[in-house]
């Protein structure tokens, strides 16, 4: 009898250490995936904040298009902000 129930007892201890074997096996493959998606989402972030740093890079080169906007409606057209008092000087 004593030998037999020490088979059942090795069985039921194989089957508990199987069963935390794989349990630790899903939970480590678990957290692999959800850091392999965190990982992707943040080279997509990095991705993106390259090309808007490359954009601006690019716009400082370029000559300042607001103000040149803004010199020609002022010199050209005669424009002013809503706000802004015009005073005009009438000869000398």
């Amino acid at each position: 009898m004593r030998g037999y129930a020490g088979k059942i007892a090795a069985y039921f201890l194989s089957v508990t250490l199987l069963v935390c074997a794989f349990a630790t096996a899903w939970s480590v493959h678990s957290r692999v995936v959800e850091a392999r998606a965190v990982l992707q989402e943040r080279e997509r972030t990095a991705a993106a904040l390259r090309r808007e740093n490359a954009a601006l890079e690019k716009q400082l080169q370029l000559p300042d298009e607001r103000e040149s906007l803004e010199r020609i409606a002022r010199v050209r057209l005669g424009l002013v902000y809503p706000d802004e008092k015009v005073i005009v000087f009438l000869g000398d």
